[in-house]
């Protein structure tokens, strides 16, 4: 009797389950690798290759794109030249248009969300109200930009850890006899990050006709990373005046790890200054009262007790 509920419960889901996966096992598509490799050539109309596309990029984003050009057409032209610098330094996650749109529309949303909010709270517009309206514009048109620098910061950050391997993969290859186009393609095989892309971006430009020293030049100005543009500069250098590329480039591979091992000893002896803060402001007070708390809590039961 005992084992008759296990074995009535158990069996049906046993079945349920066998079912189940036989089902998924007949029905389910099986993998073709021929059909797999002629995919990307098959033929797909506009229309349903448009609606395969997410909901974001097929409706939001042309509408976010096209209240951007208003807003571009109204800025001006100094400030739209700086915005595609940072964008372009920061690998163009988004548009112009784009980034336009959503700093006009975060600076209109604050301040339309304050107004309402003065208005069902039943406030007078008075000085004092207008301090958290100041503050919220300056929110609205500060959060853009920080969220912009710190996007190019940390993409020159890893250009900048990234560089000395690269560099040492482009000597290798050079040294092997290959040439310094061959050698930068090298790097796309054996790394990533930004770094290749930017590496592949100039490799492509030298690809469809522009001049090495041109594209060269570009890629240290598109980065804005200080080494980079450095070693771009000394192998234009060497290009023109006829060195040998090889012991260029390894001279700049040895700087390069030279520099990144000082920017690391350099980090090391900030740590010691920084952490001085937390100490003082958490980690001493908690010693000092773990320590002193005890004695403390005891001369104050004395002198309250009336033995002195």
């Amino acid at each position: 009797m005992t084992l008759a509920l296990p074995v009535a419960v158990v069996a049906p889901g046993a079945a349920f389950l066998t079912v189940v996966l036989l089902m998924n096992a007949v029905f389910s598509p099986r993998r073709n690798e021929l059909v797999d490799k002629l995919r990307p050539y098959a033929y797909r109309s506009e229309e349903s290759s448009d609606l395969s596309r997410p909901f974001l990029k097929r409706v939001l984003l042309p509408v976010i794109e096209q209240c951007g050009r208003f807003a571009g057409s109204a800025a001006p032209e100094q400030l739209q030249k700086s915005l595609r610098e940072s964008l372009q330094q920061a690998g163009n996650p988004i548009t112009l248009n784009a980034y336009l749109a959503v700093s006009g529309g975060l600076l209109g949303a604050l301040v339309l969300g304050f107004g309402v909010l003065l208005v069902v709270s039943g406030r007078a517009v008075t000085t004092g109200s207008l301090l958290p309206l100041a503050f919220l514009v300056l929110l609205g048109l500060y959060a853009p930009k920080r969220w912009l620098s710190g996007k190019v910061k940390s993409r020159q950050q890893a250009i900048q850890r990234k560089l000395p391997d690269a560099l040492d993969i482009i000597v290798v290859s050079m040294e092997a006899g290959l040439a310094l186009d061959s050698a930068m393609a090298k790097v796309l095989e054996k790394m990533q990050g930004p770094l290749s892309e930017e590496i592949q971006r100039t490799l492509r430009e030298i690809h469809l006709g522009n001049s090495r020293r041109e594209a060269l030049r570009e890629l240290g100005a598109r980065t804005g990373v200080k080494d980079l543009i450095a070693v771009m500069a000394s192998v234009i250098q060497a290009d023109q005046m006829g060195v040998s590329m090889a012991q260029t480039m390894r001279t700049q591979a040895d700087e390069a790890r030279l520099r990144r091992r000082q920017r690391a000893e350099e980090r090391a002896h900030q740590a010691a200054v920084k952490m001085l803060f937390p100490l003082v402001l958490f980690i001493l007070p908690s010693v000092m009262i773990v320590t002193i708390g005890p004695a403390a809590l005891t001369i104050y039961h004395q002198f309250t007790s009336g033995l002195f």
